[in-house]
């Protein structure tokens, strides 16, 4: 019986290391330096306050977003709403 239960409080130990550690490089930003905006996402914002609705036409995609500053706090880019969309059909 003792023996079981030092096998499973190992285990748990394991798998809360395991854990802490996937969530702590989830937290990480990609390797190599920053990605700027494309210039239509600076355009998009040029007669524009933060906070304002965007839009930018990216090859056949129109992307819908908010006027955000860049991390250097100079600049407004139409930053997009949710997540990338998926490549367009035919780039594979």
């Amino acid at each position: 019986m003792i023996r079981l239960h030092t096998v499973l409080a190992a285990a748990s130990t394991c798998a809360l290391v395991a854990i802490t550690s996937a969530l702590a490089l989830a937290d990480e930003p990609p390797p190599g330096p920053p990605r700027e905006p494309p210039p239509e996402a600076f355009s998009a914002c040029e007669s524009k306050v933060e906070g304002d609705a965007c839009t930018v036409s990216l090859r056949d995609r129109e992307l819908h977003g908010v006027c955000a500053t860049e991390r250097d706090g100079k600049r407004l880019f139409c930053r997009p709403e949710g997540p990338p969309p998926p490549p367009p059909s035919g780039s594979e």
